[in-house]
């Protein structure tokens, strides 16, 4: 189970990035699965220290800058499936 205040960063970016789809007019493009599990794949990746400046974060987690990376967690059928669009599907892989 996440923390509360990482359980909060999650709420603030998918409400921020729902509201930036929306006002770009791209509702229908907001991936729920995706955007939970790239929050997920941070928050493990912090590891404490959240004080540490993006560049050297990315430095040791370049992985992160993978667009593919979710497709090691799910199988292609399932993360771009209609339901995970839409509902947060837990990693099967």
């Amino acid at each position: 189970m996440l923390p509360h205040a990482s359980l909060s960063a999650l709420s603030a970016y998918r409400d921020g990035l729902r509201r930036l789809a929306a006002d770009m007019g791209l509702s229908g493009k907001y991936h729920e699965t995706l955007t939970v599990t790239w929050v997920m794949l941070v928050l493990e990746r912090l590891s404490g220290s959240r004080e540490e400046p993006w560049e050297a974060f990315i430095a040791r987690h370049p992985d992160l800058l993978d667009a593919h990376l979710p497709e090691r967690h799910y199988p292609p059928e399932v993360l771009y499936g209609p339901e995970a669009r839409t509902t947060f599907l837990p990693p099967t892989l």
